[in-house]
């Protein structure tokens, strides 16, 4: 009985079954992206059951078969825009099936350059990553060593900003057409990197500048490649209130010097900071103070007052000196707590002054040159008490301060025969005239602001004048 309906059975489904395979067979199912981009190879795969004997008729509305064949799949493009159709007739046997599916064609984004990037520093806020330009509706997603994001921004018609990026690598952008797999590109890359810590940076020393008469300021130069420039600080009327008054590019010579301070006049008190190619500016450093020398003449003696050095350790100080125009030679040198000295000299003249601090770690403002390690303050000169400034009688010097021209008159003096020097605060001399008569006309317009000595001499005596040149 059992064998019978095994028979019967066998029977039945034999004749059924070439329709129950061609129905389950032929299907036309098929993927395409919805949207695509112009010229952007996309594939088209066959989704359905029909073996591969089937006969597969593809329609691809013109576009151009990058490779596939039969059943597919099929890599292909498109090089014009608007809706285009796809299309497939699947016949296997007896059966068949047809499937159309619309694809939109769009315009690859436009291309736009990526900006930013840079270093900060180690626990900073990082820097930012942007685009030059965008365009609406597009997405702009940021790769960084072409590992996504996961940042991503619609584009707005105008330059983007993904924000600050803190994690150091290389970052990209590409384009997306919204619903789609169609992407761009965009040109260029920003670095990310932290940079050094540059919060060490101090000056080295602070010199008077003798071809300037001004303050000069040294520090050594960070191994760095990531410095833009320095900051310079001065203190101003105010206590502690530091004002930036210049910035030096970091591959010059890390020296610079204040042509609005006065050394003859008083100490100033400097800081240094450091900008980096981010233009992020750190700490700034400890301050220095320069040293200002006074002298107060007494009878028969130069009394030399000065404020003491700050910005880094000493122990001495060296006492040069030179009378008239003799060369300068160290006459005494005193501990770093004092700050006054008394030099008893028998010298009617011009005595000049400076004090020299020898520096134990030396200053390097360049890698290729050589080494600094010393430091001086203002010179300083004066005449003992008991030498008149004037004691050429009917000695007339007028504009003092001058600007251009200074005029000497003697009365009294029709035929006596004068020598007229003029000499800096080094003592150096700068001319050397006589005349006769009563008046005579010195030209200072070619001459550097500052303190000048102005030494007379004739038969009725000898003066030394001091003059301010503006």
């Amino acid at each position: 009985m059992l064998t019978q309906l095994r028979i019967i059975l066998t029977a039945i489904l034999a004749a059924l079954s070439p329709a129950l395979w061609a129905q389950a067979n032929v299907t036309c199912t098929f993927t395409v992206p919805e949207i695509v981009c112009i010229e952007q190879d996309i594939k088209v795969t066959y989704a359905g059951s029909a073996p591969e004997t089937a006969s597969f008729i593809w329609g691809f509305n013109d576009a151009t078969i990058v490779s596939g064949s039969g059943r597919g799949p099929y890599m292909l493009h498109w090089l014009t825009l608007g809706e285009k159709h796809v299309s497939l007739k699947v016949k296997f046997e007896n059966d068949s099936c047809t499937n159309v599916r619309a694809v939109l064609v769009k315009e690859l984004p436009a291309v736009f350059h990526i900006a930013g990037g840079g270093s900060y520093p180690a626990g900073g806020i990082g820097v930012d990553v942007g685009l030059t330009g965008s365009q609406h509706g597009i997405i702009y997603r940021l790769f960084r060593n072409e590992i996504y994001t996961n940042i991503s921004v619609v584009g707005t018609g105008s330059n983007l900003i993904f924000g600050k990026q803190t994690e150091p690598g290389t970052y990209t952008c590409r384009a997306k057409v919204d619903g789609s797999e169609c992407s761009r590109l965009m040109e260029g890359t920003a670095i990310v990197s932290i940079s050094a810590n540059y919060n060490n940076q101090k000056l080295c020393m602070i010199t008077f500048d003798t071809l300037s008469a001004h303050n000069r300021l040294i520090w050594t130069k960070i191994s760095s490649t990531g410095i833009h420039h320095y900051n310079i600080y001065k203190e101003g009327s105010a206590n502690n209130e530091f004002l930036k008054i210049a910035e030096v590019p970091f591959n010059v010579f890390s020296s610079w010097v204040d042509t609005t301070s006065k050394p003859l006049t008083k100490s100033d008190r400097y800081k240094i900071s450091v900008t980096d190619d981010n233009l992020h500016e750190y700490e700034r450093s400890p301050f220095h103070k320069t040293i200002h020398l006074n002298i107060v003449p007494g009878f028969g003696c130069y009394n030399l007052i000065w404020n003491h050095y700050e910005g880094f350790e000493y122990y001495t100080y060296l006492i040069h000196r030179k009378i008239g125009q003799g060369n300068y030679q160290v006459i005494d040198s005193v501990a770093s707590n004092v700050d006054s000295y008394t030099d008893f000299t028998n010298s009617g003249g011009i005595a000049t002054y400076y004090l020299e601090i020898v520096r134990i770690e030396p200053c390097e403002p360049s890698f290729k040159s050589g080494i600094y390690n010393r430091l001086t303050s203002n010179v300083a000169a004066a005449t003992p008490l008991g030498i008149a400034e004037q004691s050429i009688p009917g000695l007339n010097i007028s504009p003092n301060p001058v600007h251009d021209f200074l005029d000497i008159s003697i009365s009294g003096a029709e035929s006596s025969f004068t020598i007229c020097s003029l000499e800096n605060v080094l003592g150096a001399k700068i001319s050397l005239v006589s005349f006769r008569g009563n008046t005579h006309r010195l030209d200072f317009s070619d001459l550097k602001p500052g303190l000048y000595f102005l030494r007379l001499q004739n038969g009725d005596g000898l003066s030394v004048v001091k003059i301010l040149k503006r």
